[in-house]
């Protein structure tokens, strides 16, 4: 896990100055449809291995935005079955690398997570 944001001491961040963006922007990017095929296979495989998976939506914290007067989660929402099915694939790392390519953002097909 990666901190991402730690804000200065001197820097007091209230409910009044914390604020979320949630922007369909900020949603996991869809990949080729070979590649979509495979994270539901890992999906699938986890869930026999695991019966007490569910899916269900969270959210896919993409930056944090600190200025001098607020302090902004961008967010999107994702899936617990996409969230497993990228960073569970045994190609995370090539998947990272196709996101960067694609979209110029190498976290953008698989999640970051923080929970």
């Amino acid at each position: 896990m990666a901190i991402m944001y730690v804000p200065s001491k001197e820097k007091r961040i209230t409910r009044h100055n914390l604020k979320v963006e949630l922007s369909t922007s900020y949603n996991r990017k869809s990949l080729p449809e070979p590649l979509e095929a495979e994270i539901g296979n890992i999906w699938m495989r986890r869930v026999t291995d695991n019966p007490t998976l569910w899916n269900g939506s969270k959210f896919r914290i993409v930056s944090v935005s600190d200025n001098s007067l607020d302090v902004t989660f961008n967010m999107g929402i994702t899936s617990y079955r996409d969230f497993i099915g990228t960073n569970w694939s045994p190609e995370a790392k090539s998947l990272r690398q196709l996101g960067d390519h694609m979209y110029s953002d190498a976290q953008v097909v698989v999640h970051l997570s923080y929970e």
